[in-house]
């Protein structure tokens, strides 16, 4: 038996539809217009509603998998011609509702079913959703639109400046700064564009409250009057089909409002294969103090008379649970990169372009730009208690952000390789693409400094000295007489921070 699907030449359709989306989207409008103008039978009626809601649902779960918001940079207009459709449904089906009292199978079970036929109950959570989607989700994400086009407009010549900043100091090539030209100018265009869009949201409630408000009483004097039903009668029967009117056109409305919520509030992540439940699961359920207390509280309302125990109590378990195993989680990672940083293997930091890495060369597999590589002694004080973490994602960014500022050009990210085997244990070595260019030394347990010998001599410090980076004599003070270069305001530098100031004048 051939597939079904081989029966309709889905396949050829899908390829048909896909190759002329300009003339499907044309006529889709087409028909919106035809919707509002045209009596619409209730068939068609029950296909536009299954329609809209189908399509408000995949925008929804859509929007909850975007990185950042300029994903989803179509977002706008496709607010626009969603909020069209939907005037379109309410207007063919108020239409029905007055003439033949009759819109269709989905409108009649909303009516009966979600609200069990009572047009009382009907009426007020219809109330409920208008204004929880009114007061709440869409004003929200307007002044949200409102504050990030005025902040992303605000940011522009800044963020161009930086792009050709960094495309004359060779960070990136000149296709690289035209790809961020035009995901700056698309980020720029998607704020401002939402921020009037927005407004489409705000009017499709209001007109829905409107249209349902008519179609109630409109419906009254029709079926009074004209059908010479009683009031209770006509309530009965133009209320319900009013009110199944207003929740299935305001419930897309509403998924259409949380989808424009979370694009104008989605936070740009810079990991990749990321999504909204994957950012706050990480960054919620890895606060394990927070969620052992959460666990406690939950716990203690377990206790209260008349609440239901074992709900709390399973909340009690889920939150200390997870907050217990993050916490050991936690420890074991720490006490793995405090092994790793003492062997051969690498100690990760959080800081992009720095790691502290044991072993020698092989350790890499591509040409790294710039390199310092350490001996023993240095090693060893690199990653004395926190020395590599302040080290590697203190100091050296520190520096790098000092160079910018003042040269303009963005110094490359510094790699750190201990325990070399071809230094002494007090030497330290500046690789350049991974060929060595300059050697330095320090003094074990001493500081540097740039006072003169004559300044030393008057407070009788012992002072070695050796070569500094430009080749002048340089004073090394033992670390016991720290306390008099403090008291007598003479700055110095630790080996570590000597390091540093190589970095910084090579």
């Amino acid at each position: 038996m051939k597939p079904i699907s081989s029966h309709f030449g889905s396949a050829k359709i899908l390829n048909l539809l896909s190759r002329s989306s300009d003339i499907v989207l044309a006529a889709f409008v087409m028909i919106i217009i035809g919707m509002i103008i045209i009596p619409v039978p209730p068939t068609v009626i029950d296909v536009m509603i299954a329609v809209n809601l189908s399509v408000s649902i995949c925008l929804l779960m859509v929007a909850l998998y975007i990185q950042k918001a300029v994903h989803l940079s179509i977002f706008p207009s496709i607010l626009l011609v969603t909020t069209l459709f939907r005037l379109g449904i309410e207007i063919a089906a108020t239409r029905q509702i007055l003439l033949h009292a009759d819109a269709g199978h989905i409108i009649e079970a909303f009516g009966k079913f979600v609200v069990g036929g009572n047009f009382v109950v009907g009426g007020v959570v219809f109330l409920i959703i208008t204004i929880v989607q009114f007061i709440v989700v869409t004003k929200g994400a307007e002044r949200v639109a409102e504050v990030a086009a005025r902040f992303t407009l605000d940011a522009m010549p800044g963020k161009q400046m930086s792009i050709d900043a960094d495309l004359r100091s060779g960070t990136i090539d000149s296709s690289q700064a035209r790809e961020m030209r035009l995901a700056l100018q698309k980020e720029s265009q998607l704020y401002g564009a939402m921020d009037g869009a927005m407004k489409f949201v705000k009017g499709d409630v209001i007109a829905g409250i409107v249209i349902a408000v008519i179609n109630i009483v409109g419906g009254l004097i029709i079926g009074n009057m004209i059908h010479n039903m009683s009031m209770l009668q006509s309530a009965k029967v133009y209320s319900l089909l009013s009110i199944g009117e207003g929740l299935i056109t305001q419930i897309p409305s509403l998924m259409i409002s949380l989808t424009a919520g979370i694009v104008t509030t989605r936070v740009s992540s810079e990991k990749k294969n990321t999504n909204l439940g994957k950012d706050i699961s990480s960054q919620i359920f890895s606060h394990s103090k927070g969620l052992i207390l959460a666990s406690c509280v939950t716990l203690g309302l377990s206790f209260l008379k008349g609440f239901p125990t074992w709900i709390f109590i399973i909340l009690t378990i889920a939150f200390g649970a997870t907050g217990i195993r993050n916490h050991f989680k936690k420890k074991k990672q720490a006490a793995k990169a405090a092994a790793g940083g003492m062997g051969p293997s690498a100690v990760d930091t959080d800081v992009d372009g720095h790691s502290v890495v044991g072993g020698g060369a092989d350790d890499y597999a591509l040409t790294l730009p710039v390199i310092l590589e350490t001996g023993k002694n240095l090693s060893n004080l690199i990653k004395k208690e926190k020395g590599s973490a302040s080290f590697v994602e203190e100091m050296v960014p520190k520096m790098r952000h000092a160079l910018y500022q003042d040269l303009g050009i963005r110094f490359p990210g510094v790699h750190v390789r201990t325990e070399s085997t071809t230094l002494e244990p007090d030497e330290y070595s500046i690789f350049l693409n991974e060929v060595p260019i300059v050697r330095g030394r320090v003094i074990e347990n001493s500081v540097l400094t740039n006072e003169s010998e004559e300044t030393l001599k008057r407070y009788t410090l012992p002072y070695p000295t050796s070569k500094n980076m430009i080749g002048t004599a340089a004073l090394w003070v033992e670390n016991r007489y720290v306390e008099v270069l403090k008291k007598a305001g003479i700055k110095y530098w630790k080996p570590l921070d000597v390091m540093i100031l190589h970095l910084s004048h090579f």
